[in-house]
């Protein structure tokens, strides 16, 4: 599907989608829990959430062919989970995922998250080790996070994970999954570069995604951000470019390079090595956008990240991008928010499938 956008966001408010990552992460507890996965609550499905859902089915099932399709995270949460388990299984994975994969060992946060789920099926005393310096330590604690909901408590000892007690899953009931901060980092950002503002609601202000960061970040820029209960909303102003670390919030970095155009100065990120190793090269995948927006097409490096980041620069400054642009290979945006479009067009977007 190759997307045509003619006038980019113009402002209002947009709902959250759920979270993808604690979905993820409630979906397998739930499993473990012996719960019926109907029982936890979230918005539209979407590729990547419909792969765990789909081998969770298949291990219930006595299934021994687990398709993964090119969901990093269940692939590296259900591993150590299988086998946990004493099951045989084979993972099938998608041809990029693959290569993910083989290349990213030891720099993401998703093997320590399964090793951690997998804990509590385990004999007692069993222990994960913390690693120095973790990489994106707000998903390990998100996950932690949801175990506890479970009734799974995890302590520290001997700088070692370990279960406190002999604690197994029970479910909490039903379990509503809150707003997904990575998608809705999006909308907040298009707020910073757009002429009228941008609010986003139901969003957990005291959530444990790593990316709920976008706000105080583009605060930094010098963007003006209103918190509320449940929402916040994000207007423009002189932008200035700032410094980032990006160890802990890879997912931001493209819709913040955005962002960063939009600013006066030089912003500079930090600890990005990460970014070559998603669903794309993500650096290079932004600066060909960049590169491509003032010819009028673009390419979606089949990455739903870069997609998205490239529909919401059609609302930077006219020496970027005066003309409407093509986004080719648009249903990237199908691993995460497969109705990204719909809401695109709600903010005032205008777009055509073409």
């Amino acid at each position: 599907m190759n997307v045509r956008i003619t006038k980019p966001i113009q402002g209002g408010t947009v709902k959250a989608i759920t979270s993808k990552s604690q979905a993820h992460r409630a979906l397998i507890c739930t499993f473990l829990s012996g719960q019926p996965l109907a029982t936890v609550k979230y918005s539209k499905s979407c590729a990547d959430i419909e792969a765990t859902v789909s081998c969770l089915n298949a291990i219930k099932n006595g299934n021994t062919e687990l398709h993964c399709e090119e969901s990093g995270s269940t692939y590296r949460f259900l591993l150590p989970i299988v086998e946990a388990l004493g099951q045989n299984a084979k993972f099938k994975l998608g041809e990029r995922l693959r290569e993910r994969c083989i290349n990213d060992s030891g720099l993401t946060s998703q093997y320590t998250s399964g090793q951690l789920m997998a804990l509590p099926l385990l004999p007692e005393g069993s222990t994960v080790p913390v690693q120095d310096n973790p990489v994106s330590q707000p998903y390990i604690d998100l996950t932690i996070a949801t175990m506890i909901r479970f009734g799974v408590k995890i302590v520290i000892e001997d700088n070692k994970y370990k279960i406190e007690g002999n604690n197994k899953y029970k479910a909490p009931g039903e379990f509503v999954v809150e707003g997904d901060w990575s998608n809705a980092a999006f909308w907040l950002c298009a707020g910073a570069i757009s002429k009228n503002p941008i609010t986003v609601t139901g969003l957990n202000l005291e959530s444990k995604q790593g990316d709920k960061a976008v706000v105080d970040i583009l605060e930094k820029f010098g963007a003006t951000v209103v918190r509320g209960d449940d929402f916040v909303t994000v207007s423009g102003g002189k932008l200035f470019g700032i410094e980032i670390d990006a160890g802990n919030i890879p997912d931001l970095v493209p819709i913040l390079l955005v962002v960063s155009r939009a600013a006066e100065g030089k912003t500079i990120f930090h600890n990005t090595e990460r970014l070559k190793l998603k669903e794309s090269d993500r650096l290079a995948a932004m600066e060909d956008v960049f590169n491509s927006l003032k010819t009028g097409k673009v390419s979606s490096w089949n990455d739903h990240r870069i997609v998205m980041s490239a529909a919401i620069a059609t609302a930077l400054p006219g020496d970027i991008c005066n003309n409407p642009v093509t986004i080719n290979g648009a249903e990237a945006v199908n691993k995460s928010y497969p109705n990204f479009f719909k809401d695109f067009s709600s903010l005032g977007g205008v777009y055509e499938e073409v």
